[in-house]
């Protein structure tokens, strides 16, 4: 995968964020399984950050990402048998808020100038992948 992302601070509070990113294919035909079923995709996003004056910082972001149709042909072995089909297209959209603490210890510890904590609430909504037709 190849991403192209970028951050531009429009003022001392703001940061904005964006990316995008394209995968050829992130598992090879060979190795493809029903438990990820990928082949091409591709994901564009864009965030922003706000510095409040007092701790912490907020953010929020979105994401959308899609994965192409693509076959699996699987031996699972004795019991399960051989599963082959095809997954359709599917696409998600990925929303993110965010906080963000940042600590520092002081200047009689100038080898650690700050440490940081982010949490994440992440709320996924999308078509899920679903077999299209199977053999």
């Amino acid at each position: 995968m190849r991403p192209w992302v970028s951050s531009i601070d429009t003022s001392p509070a703001w940061t904005f964020t964006g990316g995008i990113a394209y995968d050829s294919s992130a598992v090879d035909d060979d190795n493809r399984s029903v438990t990820v079923p990928m082949e091409r995709s591709g994901v564009f996003a864009l965030g922003a950050q706000y510095a409040i004056k007092t701790e912490p910082d907020a953010g929020a972001a979105y994401e959308f990402a899609w994965l192409e149709t693509c076959s699996v042909d699987q031996e699972r072995g004795p019991l399960a048998g051989r599963v082959a089909g095809d997954f359709r297209s599917s696409s998600f959209s990925f929303f993110a808020l965010n906080l963000k603490w940042t600590y520092w210890r002081g200047p009689e510890n100038p080898e650690d100038w700050e440490y940081s904590g982010t949490a994440y609430f992440i709320l996924k909504v999308g078509q899920w992948l679903e077999p299209n037709s199977w053999n």
